[in-house]
């Protein structure tokens, strides 16, 4: 009865428990950090892990960088994540602008035992916790798809930053192409930034053009249409075209693309769900 009281009259006070005070109390925040980049692809994850944080209880504490791609000694970052710890965060939830981070430059989360878990794109220097794509099997099914189509001439399209997800999916790619005695890759690297439609022209005007291109991203993919349609050739006829992504716009441009769905929203719940796990072996 004195239970019920008490809640009824909170209600009718609107009440609200002071979080702050509960988490100095009990040394639970309730609050992960998370510093990922806008952007379609990256704004599904963000999705995912805002909605698998607020079902378990838990409120998403977001910054980013607004350069998505940065030199190894960026000082942004390591500012967001000093800000984020100062907040009391649990946990670490990040896609890094530089895979060349040093191990130093997270010190800030080792010294704590914050958890953090990495998106996206891996560490190349150190190993940590990790919720991403297969990459290679990317490249690898993207490769065997051409091949059963009768492509023999194969084209790989990256780009000029270089990323984990880029490398790994070229070499999925190459290695299901060298298995077939008949079949020869190209690779071709453009920039979205620079708009290289030119670069993709010359590339495509030679008398021995490749019938096919896996375009490692579907950001590529624009350019690629419009240097197709400066040429005057014909998607699927002329070229075949496979991309990876499954941005929205995808299904929607004539013709559609065929693309890899890479469950971004997934990545975010279970990048959740291993930082939660983290945080529970620390209170142990």
């Amino acid at each position: 009865v004195t239970c019920a009281r008490v809640r009824e009259a909170a209600k009718t006070l609107n009440y609200r428990p002071n979080t702050a005070a509960r988490g100095m109390a009990t040394g639970s925040t309730r609050m992960v950090g998370v510093t990922v980049p806008s952007g379609e692809y990256c704004g599904r994850i963000l999705e995912g892990i805002n909605g698998a944080l607020l079902q378990r209880d838990h409120l998403m504490l977001h910054a980013w960088n607004p350069n998505p791609f940065v030199s190894s000694d960026d000082p942004m970052q390591r500012k967001i994540i000093h800000e984020l710890v100062e907040r009391q965060v649990e946990g670490v939830v990040l896609r890094v602008g530089s895979e060349e981070f040093e191990r130093t430059y997270f010190e800030e989360i080792w010294q704590r035992g914050i958890p953090m878990i990495v998106v996206d794109r891996e560490m190349a220097l150190f190993k940590t916790d990790f919720v991403g794509s297969d990459d290679v099997a990317i490249g690898s099914d993207a490769a065997r798809h051409l091949l059963e189509l009768g492509h023999r001439k194969l084209l790989f399209l990256g780009e000029a930053e270089s990323v984990s997800s880029a490398r790994l999916r070229e070499q999925g790619f190459r290695d299901v192409v060298s298995e077939a005695s008949d079949a020869a890759c190209r690779k071709l690297v453009v920039s979205t930034e620079n708009c290289d439609v030119e670069t993709l022209i010359e590339a495509l005007r030679v008398p021995d053009r490749p019938t096919c291109i896996f375009c490692y991203s579907d950001d590529l993919v624009p350019l690629l249409y419009e240097a197709v349609d400066k040429l005057g050739l014909s998607i699927p006829q002329d070229l075949s075209v496979v991309g990876c992504g499954n941005e929205a716009w995808s299904s929607m441009v004539r013709p559609a693309l065929t693309t890899f769905e890479q469950y971004p929203e997934k990545v975010g719940q279970q990048a959740v769900d291993l930082c939660l796990e983290r945080i529970a072996e620390n209170s142990t």
